[in-house]
């Protein structure tokens, strides 16, 4: 039987300061004018330190952006066993809570990290839906399940990004009225 090797809680500790500091630094300052050193004293660490947890400043955005998406994507549909109406509006709603979350918090910020925001993400919502599509159709993990995972990912995150941009309906409501092209696609409408 394996174990778990645990982390040393001077390490959790450390990287958590880091974090923290950084996620401070970026409700009032500019991400590419944050540098190193300003992460570093914000954490009270020094550089070594700071290196020995992350490569650079991208790698620390990456981990702080995974840990959020994963946590919200992922805890939304703990309860779904299926991809289906009510799964995805979860996961709308879950990527909508973040862009404006991340939008208001990072405000100078925010169009600096939007693009590393978007693709990652794509790529949470690519792994959240081809894991359900697969759990509820096996038959389709070889060429369907990538491809409808793709489709599906790109569909929420333009509608979010549309509702955030140009919408002035509530999510619920953006998720409610676009649930049927979702889900029928081009026989939804009515031609």
């Amino acid at each position: 039987m394996e174990t778990e090797a645990k982390v040393d809680p001077r390490i959790m500790r450390t990287r958590k300061l880091i974090v923290d500091a950084f996620e401070g630094l970026l409700h009032g300052n500019d991400f590419k004018s944050t540098s190193i050193k300003d992460i570093t004293d914000a954490a009270t660490v020094n550089r070594a330190t700071f290196y020995a947890h992350f490569a650079d400043k991208y790698e620390l955005l990456d981990a702080v952006l995974t840990d959020y998406l994963v946590k919200n994507v992922r805890d939304s549909l703990q309860c779904h066993a299926q991809l289906d109406e009510d799964s995805v509006a979860k996961v709308f709603l879950a990527i909508a809570k973040f862009q404006k979350d991340l939008s208001v918090t990072c405000k100078r910020s925010y169009e600096s990290i939007r693009p590393m925001a978007e693709n990652k993400i794509k790529e949470e919502l690519k792994t959240v839906f081809y894991h359900l599509i697969v759990k509820q159709d096996p038959e389709s993990e070889r060429e369907q399940a990538p491809i409808w995972s793709v489709l599906l990912s790109w569909q929420i995150y333009g509608a979010c990004l549309d509702w955030q941009s140009n919408s002035s309906l509530t999510a619920e409501d953006y998720i409610e009225k676009a649930m049927p092209f979702l889900f029928k696609g081009m026989g939804a409408l009515k031609i």
